[in-house]
């Protein structure tokens, strides 16, 4: 698979969780839709590593819940992505917009590390930071 041909199976992913999140999808449903289960986050501002979905899915609850029930969320792919047949690093810029009156605006970037499995392609490694770079 080339390197492009990665790109767009990740741009599709982030296309859906874009759309997700605008519909209200509850985060039952969102998380797996881009998070592996083997999931490791860390970033700024947090004392320690997320380790896991269950543990992600805990830290996430409130942070979706503060951003309301349709929030505009969108993803930037930064070209070059690095892929190696089932795995890919790509650096995304998120944009959110939370659906809660006179909530900041967030900007976040993210190093994040993909693996294509039985589901398709997951992240299973994320580093972010607020801001842009």
């Amino acid at each position: 698979m080339s390197v492009r041909e990665v790109e767009q199976q990740l741009r599709i992913v982030l296309d859906a969780v874009e759309v997700a999140f605008a519909h209200g999808t509850t985060p039952d449903e969102l998380m797996p839709m881009w998070y592996d289960d083997d999931i490791v986050v860390v970033g700024e501002g947090d004392p320690c590593a997320t380790r896991g979905f269950r543990d992600l899915m805990a830290k996430a609850a409130q942070t979706l819940l503060e951003m309301g029930p349709r929030p505009q969320v969108t993803f930037k792919i930064d070209s070059p992505i690095l892929a190696l047949e089932t795995l890919a690093v790509a650096m995304i810029d998120a944009e959110i917009h939370p659906d809660v009156r006179d909530a900041p605006r967030g900007s976040y970037r993210m190093m994040t590390a993909w693996r294509h499995g039985g589901r398709g392609w997951r992240i299973v490694r994320e580093m972010f930071a607020a801001g842009r770079l």
